[in-house]
């Protein structure tokens, strides 16, 4: 079985996370919260490293 790994760029902390739950955690009431969702760790602290657009 394979996971996701959900990673926030924008959020209270910044991070790649392994469940929807605490993804949530970081990003429920930030305004604009910035997170995506990856299938490897690699490409999601790419993402969570990289500066937005």
């Amino acid at each position: 079985m394979c996971g996701y790994y959900y990673a926030v760029r924008k959020g209270f902390r910044p991070g790649v996370y392994p469940t929807w739950n605490e993804l949530m955690q970081q990003i429920a009431g930030y305004h604009g919260a910035d997170y995506k969702i990856f299938d490897s760790s690699e490409e999601a602290w790419k993402f969570v490293l990289s500066s937005p657009n």
